[in-house]
């Protein structure tokens, strides 16, 4: 899937990056890109993950690098009882590494970025050293976030986004278009939209929609929403006792048979054993 909404960060003025941490209830649709480059560690929380054509679950210890200007964003379930949604963000230009042979490993992992990257998981030192950026200052600040990148390259990652997708289109008003589309489906997956409805939203005939949608989205429609559906059963099925013939309808599927067809055929594992895991973990 693509992701793409408008520019939303903020130029970087008088200092070489921005470090922040985010607490709230829940993380809303919100697709968008910028010029800088990104690390965010979710330390709370639990939801969906979309970086470049990439559609993930994330989770407490998620820890992703994402290259300048790939769209993304997070997206948590908004329920009654749900989890707060907490992380640590880090937005630098990589021209803050001077063109030095002790940064060589380091301008290679961020160039590798560009599909965004996936630490599955992370040292103790990575996670350490991020809880601690946040309070840091000036120099400081800076020489940690160095040595966290330096760590990241002897790190274990998993590329997300494919190299098939890129993303070019910057015209403002598609911009809004994607915003608008990707937003409705976001809010609506948990029950039937149809190909019309959504063609609609866009103000293109049914066509013209598929061959747009699949441009600027990275996925055909059908997948990008089966995809969203699978990733928040994945979330009823680790954090509830809801039966899975239940949650199958909970998030968008009318029928539970072809939900386990294309969760496993998006997971390559069942829903039934996805549950098993869990309990098997508990």
């Amino acid at each position: 899937m693509k992701p793409t909404l408008e520019v939303i960060s903020k130029p970087i003025e008088k200092q070489s990056f921005q470090c922040f941490t985010v607490s709230k209830p829940s993380f809303d649709p919100f697709w968008h890109y910028h010029p800088e480059i990104e690390l965010t560690y979710i330390t709370k929380g639990e939801g969906t993950r979309f970086v470049g054509n990439h559609i993930s679950q994330y989770r407490e210890g998620d820890l992703v690098l994402i290259g300048k200007n790939l769209p993304h964003h997070w997206v948590s379930m908004k329920e009654q009882g749900s989890p707060l949604q907490e992380g640590i963000v880090i937005q630098f230009l990589q021209e803050i590494l001077i063109k030095h042979n002790e940064f060589i490993e380091v301008t290679k992992l961020l160039n590798k970025s560009k599909n965004g990257l996936f630490f599955p998981s992370p040292s103790s030192a990575v996670k350490q050293s991020l809880q601690e950026l946040p309070y840091l200052k000036g120099p400081l600040q800076l020489l940690k976030l160095l040595s966290i990148l330096s760590l990241l390259t002897k790190e274990e990652y998993v590329v997300l986004s494919t190299e098939e997708y890129q993303f070019t289109n910057k015209n403002q008003r598609q911009l809004e278009r994607v915003d608008r589309v990707s937003r409705f489906i976001l809010e609506n997956f948990q029950r039937n939209i149809s190909l019309e409805e959504v063609s609609d939203i866009a103000h293109m005939t049914p066509p013209s929609f598929c061959r747009w949608f699949k441009k600027n989205l990275g996925n055909t429609f059908t997948t990008f929403l089966n995809a969203t559906r699978v990733e928040a059963a994945c979330q009823y099925l680790i954090t509830t006792r809801l039966p899975i013939n239940e949650i199958a309808l909970k998030v968008g599927f009318d029928n539970v048979i072809y939900f386990n067809r294309t969760f496993k055929s998006l997971k390559g594992i069942t829903p039934k054993q996805i549950r098993l895991q869990t309990k098997k973990g508990a």
